[in-house]
């Protein structure tokens, strides 16, 4: 029986192919939505993120955008955030003014408070409402609905992190 040893060249090649698969299974995932916050505690390690395997309930508020402000090795990351919508930031929560435009709103877990910068994602579930509840940024009787956003985390100029929304659904 003939012995088959792999040369440095060989390792190096399969080391490189198997960076390229795991970059690609990445980038998939990303692109369909299966990567949440929990991506965070496999980039980097020091960061404290909810175990994979926990499934977010609707309803439970998450604790993540304290983490987020605190951590600038979140920026790119998608997360996924559970909290109280709060407009034009009309409890005065987020450290920072709105990072992209004035349009842009706050949400609030039990943690901290986050901008979100919505663009063109349209918050699903809104259309249930009646005209006197929905989302509006500048009214506090809004303030109590509570949303889930998935969004990739970014930072102003100005070192200030804030949410770009990839999706929005109001839970309550």
């Amino acid at each position: 029986m003939k012995e088959s040893h792999i040369t440095p060249q060989g390792v190096a090649l399969l080391r490189k192919a198997g960076k390229i698969i795991f970059n690609l299974f990445f980038l998939f995932s990303i692109c369909t939505g299966m990567v949440s916050c929990t991506i965070g505690m496999k980039m980097n390690p020091t960061m404290q993120t909810p175990d994979a395997s926990s499934e977010v309930n609707e309803l439970e508020l998450t604790d993540i955008i304290e983490k987020i402000i605190n951590q600038s090795g979140w920026v790119g990351q998608t997360v996924t955030i559970v909290g109280y919508y709060r407009g034009w930031d009309l409890s005065k929560e987020a450290q920072h003014g709105p990072p992209v435009t004035r349009s842009d709103w706050v949400i609030k877990d039990t943690h901290g408070a986050i901008y979100v910068f919505q663009n063109a994602v349209e918050i699903e579930g809104q259309e249930n409402l009646s005209e006197g509840e929905r989302l509006n940024p500048g009214d506090p009787q809004t303030t109590d609905h509570i949303l889930r956003v998935t969004g990739v985390v970014r930072f102003t100029q100005d070192k200030y992190p804030y949410i770009e929304a990839i999706n929005i659904d109001l839970l309550k």
